[in-house]
């Protein structure tokens, strides 16, 4: 008296037909079944443990959390409180880049699968695109064949400093002036 309903070890709630049923199968586990779905109604389901999900997950807002991982074998991605991304492989994008900016370590053409080898970096109009270094750090520009800069017609090339031309001859040039800016 005052415990409860006891079922035995094959005993089961049933509820309609025996496709909707509430038992336990196993020590330590109990089976809510249901041939169709499982609904739980409440403004919050409290699960304290381990989620265990064969299927799709749906969410019908936003999924908060932490940290979203994903783990494949040794590929792994993970979205950090504050939304930066980390992945242990390559990183594939299929539509376009948009935001603050963007910050890499080591960003190689090789790295960029674009399908023709060509990096192309564009920006709206009256936008500016700067590559710039650290304090005190060089900033090279290497290229297997020509390296060209194509301003628009009428604009300046402009270079700030000591310029160096190593081991090489001006050639085709119409002009190349240096101006002294007081």
């Amino acid at each position: 008296p005052d415990v409860g309903i006891l079922l035995g070890d094959t005993g089961q709630m049933q509820f309609r037909d025996n496709a909707l049923k509430i038992s336990s199968t196993i020590d330590g586990q109990l089976d809510i079944d249901a041939d169709t779905e499982v609904e739980i109604t409440a403004n919050t389901v409290d699960l304290n443990g381990a989620l265990d999900v064969s299927g799709n997950v749906t969410v019908g807002a936003s999924l908060q959390t932490a940290t979203i991982d994903y783990t494949d074998g040794d590929l792994a991605i993970t979205i950090s409180d504050g939304g930066a991304v980390t992945t242990s492989g390559n990183l594939t994008v299929g539509g376009t880049i948009s935001g603050g900016n963007i910050t890499a370590s080591s960003l190689m053409a090789n790295d960029i699968a674009t399908g023709d080898d060509n990096v192309t970096i564009t920006t709206s109009s009256e936008k500016t695109i700067a590559i710039t270094s650290g304090v005190g750090a060089a900033l090279t520009l290497t290229s297997g064949a020509a390296l060209n800069i194509n301003p628009a017609t009428g604009s300046a090339v402009v270079l700030d400093g000591t310029i160096n031309v190593d081991a090489g001859v001006v050639t085709g040039a119409t002009s190349i002036t240096s101006v002294t800016q007081v």
